[in-house]
């Protein structure tokens, strides 16, 4: 103790993890996040191809492919591949589940398709972008992590995160 007070401290901002430096990633610079590690979020523009058809990043291409089959879920996936900005994928994609109905959509939106779906859409996004693909290989083995406060699934910052984008990237490099 030695007379020292450590209510009001704010927690040490860590910059290495098992001895290995930390990259910070998200959707804009700012704090942590360097301007050149924003390739590593899923709403940076990156088109692929695949199976025919163009993303014009991996998060279009994540929130599209949550919907199967013929019909209704084609409709919803070319609504989301026509969509402008990687938000309006994720956030339409969102209202659109609703309107798809809650029991058929979850049945089929599983955690091994979410992850399968993630793994591919960053597999294309690297293979198909060489420049972005040096750039991912050039951070070496730095441990990866998307500081999105709100998401302790994907994210690697909010409590009880797992860092699973973070995740997917390090086992791709």
């Amino acid at each position: 103790y030695m007379g020292f007070h450590f209510y009001n401290m704010e927690a040490p901002k860590v910059d290495t993890m098992m001895g290995r430096p930390i990259i910070y990633f998200f959707d804009k610079a700012g704090g942590r996040i360097k301007e050149e590690h924003l390739f590593l979020n899923n709403y940076a523009d990156s088109p692929f191809v695949y199976q025919g058809v163009k993303y014009k990043t991996a998060e279009h291409f994540y929130h599209a492919n949550k919907f199967v089959g013929e019909g209704k879920a084609q409709e919803f996936r070319q609504k989301i591949i026509d969509l402008p900005t990687a938000d309006e994928a994720k956030h339409v994609s969102h209202d659109l589940a609703k309107e798809f109905g809650d029991a058929e959509y979850w049945r089929l939106w599983d955690e091994e398709r979410k992850l399968c779906i993630m793994r591919i859409g960053v597999k294309e996004k690297y293979d198909q972008n060489p420049i972005l693909k040096e750039k991912l290989l050039a951070t070496g083995d730095a441990y990866l992590v998307e500081e999105n406060p709100k998401d302790a699934y994907w994210g690697g910052v909010a409590p009880g995160a797992i860092n699973m984008l973070g995740n997917i990237l390090m086992e791709y490099r």
